[in-house]
């Protein structure tokens, strides 16, 4: 009789093991999957964040040609394109953080309102989309 109970306590143990080992695999898969989205959402919060500096520069330099820019931003990268034509602009902006890539597209006009000293042109957003990846 006590060794069945050491067997059917081992079994217990053995099926207790196999839960845990189970658990544990299935928190490690669901924080990668966390970071990895946590990481393309940060990738597009600077993606935009490069379409509102471009927006800018449009407002400040009184409406910019074409130009691009790349610089550091919230520890990722942001590189961004505008290019502009007559009370328009088509800005292409990506954002790249923790290895993921996210572009962001937009087209913006000029609003009617006549440019003032302190706020310059006034620009706003048409169309705005993020491109899959």
């Amino acid at each position: 009789m006590g060794t069945s109970k050491g067997v059917l306590l081992s079994g217990v143990a053995l099926i207790i093991g196999f839960y845990t080992v189970g658990i544990k695999k299935t928190d490690r898969m669901t924080a990668e999957m966390a970071e990895t989205r946590a990481n393309e959402l940060q990738s597009e919060n600077i993606a935009q964040s490069g379409v509102r500096l471009a927006i800018n520069e449009l407002v400040v330099s009184n409406f910019a040609t074409n130009s691009s820019k790349s610089l550091d931003l919230l520890g990722g990268t942001i590189s961004y394109t505008i290019t502009s034509s007559s009370g328009s602009a088509h800005i292409t902006s990506t954002g790249q953080f923790s290895g993921r890539t996210v572009k962001v597209i937009a087209d913006v006009q000029q609003t009617p309102t006549q440019p003032t000293k302190s706020r310059g042109n006034m620009w706003q957003i048409s169309k705005m989309y993020v491109q899959p990846s």
